[in-house]
């Protein structure tokens, strides 16, 4: 996705014929697409590349399970009720806040990073960029986002007398793919919270759920939760190759 382009590129083998132009839209509404600036339908090129799967590869997944291979593991941890770290949590929280917060300063896109010191438990700095409308400037909304800070950080029992950076470029009124590329190609490793495991490089976001990749990635995690939930939450970190 770029600009106003955006393409869905695959692999379907179904009876089903999805409207994919009417999912997209729908999609990009619901993510706030219609807040950057522009309408959905008027700015969007939708490109449609998707074609039945190979019949080489339908032969080792079509019967008795996916007929394929790598390295997957599961992760959880006892540090919220989530059971995901607790700064990704509070990042996360800050994030829904900023998206119902009913200001029309804000506009859809957003990023959020929380820096968490272990050993104090404590948060040292926590970092924001909101996309904001062209008229207003960063010291217009900083109350509003430091003080969505301190909520977030509240929400889970820590303390909010952190370092703050709101929108440290200055200005963030571009956003979206006008601003930034999207494509879905982020490592395993990236979408499964850690990174100190070996795995192969095909992205989890554009994986079918039918693939031994996807099942075997939550089966993996839902065992490590089920682990952290009989032990009472006396299990740490959990990771578990496979």
């Amino acid at each position: 996705m770029k600009n106003g382009r955006l393409f869905i590129a695959g692999e379907l083998t179904s009876k089903h014929k999805p409207d994919y132009h009417q999912l997209a839209y729908d999609v990009l509404r619901r993510i706030g697409y219609d807040r950057l600036g522009a309408g959905v339908e008027h700015c969007m090129d939708i490109g449609i590349l998707v074609s039945e799967q190979s019949p080489d590869i339908a032969l080792g997944v079509d019967k008795d399970g996916a007929g394929d291979q790598g390295i997957m593991y599961g992760y959880a941890t006892n540090e919220t009720p989530e059971m995901m770290p607790l700064p990704f949590m509070v990042a996360t929280k800050f994030l829904e806040l900023l998206k119902n917060h009913p200001s029309k300063m804000f506009r859809a896109d957003a990023k959020a990073q929380v820096s968490f010191d272990y050993d104090s438990s404590r948060i040292t700095t926590f970092l924001c960029s909101v996309q904001h409308s062209p008229d207003v400037e960063v010291s217009d909304f900083r109350h509003i986002i430091e003080s969505m800070m301190v909520l977030a950080a509240c929400e889970y029992g820590l303390n909010g007398d952190f370092q703050k950076l709101v929108n440290p470029t200055g200005r963030f009124v571009i956003g979206g793919s006008f601003a930034d590329c999207g494509v879905t190609g982020r490592k395993l490793a990236c979408d499964t919270c850690k990174r100190s495991s070996k795995t192969d490089f095909v992205p989890l976001s554009r994986k079918r759920r039918k693939c031994c990749k996807y099942a075997v990635f939550y089966a993996m995690t839902r065992d490590k939760k089920r682990v952290i939930i009989m032990t009472k939450g006396q299990s740490k970190n959990i990771i578990k190759e496979r």
